[in-house]
């Protein structure tokens, strides 16, 4: 297993074949260009396929895929699980890092906009319990220090959680992308994808 080095000095965009996003593409969405591959990760909607997992794992990175819709493997049990995130089966305090890439509409979004559901009142009130009840699963698991990271950025509604976050033991900060020159930064200007994304660190 890889104990040095950085995640994406591995060809991470040749690493998988498949028709969605590679999984360069979403290792440099969450910003992990120069995390340590001796990290512990936990992909939060790692997808029916898990493709981004599987990679991570192959290429000797500690690395857990839970998904509600998984295509169960036998091969890959022991790191990937059909499961939502309100409910991980994983140990507390172990994850350096979460990170949920497109996800975000079913996890961490209000699919109608922040805005609108304001003006529902009940339903939005509804939807935040859900969302504060993900994070704290997912705060749980981590460890002091390590963070959550969403892409692309949730609906501004986390500014309404800010404080009920921070009494889970979370802060949320709003962070550029950071570019350095490859092809992945053309594809990513030119995308709708904004180049911002969003962190809940756990601090306690």
């Amino acid at each position: 297993m890889a104990q040095s080095g950085y995640i994406l000095d591995a060809d991470v965009s040749m690493g998988v074949s498949h028709t969605q996003y590679p999984p360069f593409f979403v290792l440099r969405n969450v910003d992990l260009q120069t995390f340590p591959m001796n990290a512990r990760l936990l992909d939060v909607g790692c997808g029916m396929n898990a493709r981004t997992t599987k990679f991570l794992q192959e290429s000797g990175i500690s690395v857990v895929g839970v998904d509600r819709d998984l295509a169960q493997e036998e091969s890959c049990k022991d790191f990937l699980f059909q499961r939502d995130a309100h409910n991980l089966p994983l140990e507390s305090n172990y994850f350096d890092l979460a990170f949920s890439h497109m996800s975000t509409y079913n996890i961490f979004s209000l699919q109608c906009g922040a805005g609108i559901l304001r003006l529902v009142q009940d339903y939005y009130a509804q939807e935040i319990v859900k969302i504060l009840s993900v994070t704290k699963e997912i705060l749980r698991v981590l460890r002091v220090g390590g963070e959550l990271r969403i892409s692309p950025d949730p609906d501004t509604f986390l500014s309404d959680c800010k404080d009920e976050i921070s009494e889970l033991g979370g802060r949320i900060e709003r962070r550029e992308l950071c570019f350095d020159g490859s092809e992945i930064e053309t594809v990513l200007r030119e995308s709708d994808i904004p180049a911002t994304y969003t962190a809940i660190v756990k601090e306690r």
